[in-house]
């Protein structure tokens, strides 16, 4: 069973700063409450009763009106769903392709181009949301406008969006034309460099909804994100720096999740180094990460032109 609540909070329709909608709760929606779902569960692969439903349900959010509710939230929606499998039987993987333009898009280009951006470590990429649990006050789970307010911690009281900031590369597709459905993983296959040899990458898939009267300026809704540290792109175990500005192929894959992008929005995949305080602040020295006492500024580059994607699971089109 998948949700779209943070931890604990399977009684609410809400995540941070968005509202899933009346049939978001467990109660009232899956069962009648959590301990009656329960025991269903365990009368069905015990062998009391016979199974009467598929044996995967997820939340599939989107759907809503995009406008502010009642309570100040998005009103994003969604619906509860069921399959045999997971992903769903009726998805299929797809990549879109980064480009130097910022597009995303599912056709590759020919060419050796590159983007490249400064890693800061005094500077890092605020954490705005996510897969997070027990850390408020400094930061906050659950999906949020990717604009840092007066709850954002960060270091250097960077206001910027952060599509905006040097430090994050966005990638986006043209506006959609008809309504797309995520169910499954994210996983970023990138080629990439640094002048450092050591460094993070950080991938972040956001829902970008368009403006309305409520949200002038829209509103960039986190996914799911996900990250890498360089020394540990062949193993765990077995750590292994860098060299400057050789080209490495990583893979960085984000939690499953489940969204429905209606017609208008934008399917958004941000890159950068840092997502903090989620995530400790890589140095860039190669030391340690217990025991450095030092830092520096290193310089990263994307390659382009079909050798960087991000692969996504969608449903096939009916």
């Amino acid at each position: 069973m998948l949700g779209p609540w943070t931890h604990g909070r399977r009684s609410e329709s809400y995540a941070g700063d968005v509202d899933f909608g009346p049939r978001a709760p467990l109660e009232g929606n899956l069962a009648i409450d959590y301990a009656a779902m329960r025991a269903d569960f365990f009368d069905t692969h015990l062998g009391a009763a016979p199974a009467t439903e598929p044996p995967v349900r997820y939340f599939l959010m989107g759907g809503g009106s995009g406008r502010r509710n009642g309570a100040g939230r998005l009103d994003h929606g969604g619906s509860w769903q069921h399959c045999h499998s997971w992903p769903p039987e009726d998805t299929v993987d797809v990549p879109l392709y980064l480009h130097s333009d910022g597009s995303l898009e599912t056709a590759a280009r020919l060419g050796s181009e590159h983007v490249a951006y400064q890693h800061d470590p005094s500077d890092p990429v605020p954490t705005i949301g996510g897969q997070v649990t027990s850390g408020e006050p400094v930061m906050a789970g659950g999906a949020f406008d990717q604009r840092p307010d007066a709850r954002t911690f960060t270091l250097a009281h960077s206001r910027l969006p952060l599509a905006e900031r040097r430090d994050v590369l966005t990638f986006q597709t043209a506006e959609l034309s008809t309504e797309t459905v995520l169910a499954g993983g994210v996983v970023a296959h990138l080629v990439v460099s640094s002048s450092a040899v050591d460094t993070d990458v950080t991938i972040k898939l956001i829902d970008v909804h368009p403006p309305t009267e409520d949200y002038p300026e829209g509103f960039a809704m986190n996914l799911t994100d996900g990250i890498l540290r360089c020394r540990y792109r062949e193993s765990f175990e077995r750590p292994v720096l860098m060299q400057p500005g050789r080209d490495y192929a990583i893979t960085v894959t984000a939690p499953d999740c489940a969204n429905r992008f209606l017609p208008g929005h934008r399917i958004r995949l941000d890159i950068s180094s840092s997502n903090f305080p989620r995530f400790d602040i890589n140095s860039g020295t190669g030391e340690p990460e217990a025991t450095t006492l030092h830092r520096t500024i290193v310089e990263n580059r994307i390659h382009l032109n079909g050798r960087s994607w991000v692969q996504l699971r969608l449903r096939r089109p009916t």
